[in-house]
């Protein structure tokens, strides 16, 4: 079996619907999987064979597509805020905010302009049947494995529909293009144990709730998110952001430059401002402005900048003292 970002990239390619042609074709997968498969949705509502919604309006999608047949397997929505009114409810506080554990999650704590909800997350029964995995909208089964390529034998075995990676790849994506910070959702129980097992954690926002079946609604930040998954399952890190090119976190940690010092500025002191020429100097300030005067030719051989000296040190009427030792 091959690692998973191999396999999947072998196999599949994550499409944005980016054109009219594409987004009615993420309509009719929806149409398709919420109709047809699966009667969730009134089909007489949607004779275009179009599953369509109110909050389409504020909303982008991301397809996956199998390569070597070109058709495409799943389909996902991301429903981003309204610019208009950023404290209109998406889909979940509409059907489930009733139910959110406020001690929990305090929906008008949220940065509502940066929140978005993932929505009709959907494979295909066409390749759901390919792959053994026809109980489930999401696509998930324990026949659709991967080979761990950090274990070996029989731990090595990990549950995974590369189908769903393609998706929530395609999530991140969308998510990085529209400055979207935190993900809502409403997921099937089994699709969020699959995601646990990969790293992905949401957090509940209260009980179960019966919304198209049982149905779980959780909330996750996405910079905590890709940063547990980077820790736990690199191997899915490297599909969902693309080997760190999507997404807010950076495959390699670069630690930040060191700073050049900073050298103090010397003031110039010029013979045609009286008031600014020191007074006499003791021996003991002779000695230091030597020093300085030396220290900084030997710096400004060496390329250093921006270093200002003193001037030779005002002679008094005896002879130039012979600079002493400084040892």
């Amino acid at each position: 079996m091959q690692d998973a970002y191999g396999t999947f990239h072998r196999e599949f390619e994550v499409v944005p619907a980016t054109t009219p042609t594409l987004t009615k074709q993420a309509h009719a997968m929806r149409y398709q999987v919420y109709c047809v498969e699966n009667p969730y949705e009134d089909k007489g509502a949607h004779r275009e064979g179009m599953e369509r919604d109110e909050y389409d309006t504020r909303s982008v999608h991301t397809l996956v597509r199998h390569r070597r047949s070109g058709c495409f397997a799943g389909v996902v929505r991301l429903v981003l805020p309204d610019e208009q009114n950023p404290d209109a409810p998406f889909p979940v506080e509409a059907h489930c905010g009733h139910g959110f554990d406020r001690a929990v999650h305090d929906p008008r704590r949220l940065p509502r302009r940066h929140v978005a909800e993932v929505s009709r997350f959907a494979v295909s029964k066409e390749f759901k049947r390919r792959m053994g995995e026809s109980g489930s909208i999401a696509g998930i089964s324990e026949n659709a494995t991967y080979e761990d390529r950090r274990l070996g034998g029989a731990q090595a075995r990990r549950y995974l529909s590369h189908i769903t990676l393609g998706l929530i790849a395609g999530l991140v994506q969308m998510s990085v293009e529209h400055h979207i910070t935190h993900w809502y959702a409403v997921m099937e129980p089994a699709l969020l144990r699959l995601l646990t097992r990969t790293g992905i954690h949401f957090r509940p926002l209260g009980p179960l709730v019966d919304y198209h079946g049982k149905r779980q609604p959780g909330i996750a930040a996405l910079d905590e998110l890709l940063t547990t998954v980077q820790r736990e399952r690199p191997d899915v890190w490297e599909v969902i952001t693309d080997c760190g090119r999507d997404g807010p976190l950076s495959p390699v940690t670069v630690p930040p430059a060191v700073p050049r010092p900073v050298l103090p500025l010397i003031p110039v002191y010029t013979a045609t401002r009286a008031t600014a020429r020191p007074a006499p100097m003791t021996g003991g300030s002779r000695a230091f402005a030597w020093a300085i005067k030396r220290f900084s030719s030997v710096l400004l051989r060496r390329g250093a900048h921006n270093l200002q000296v003193f001037p030779p040190a005002p002679q008094e009427s005896s002879p130039q003292a012979t600079p002493p030792n400084l040892d």
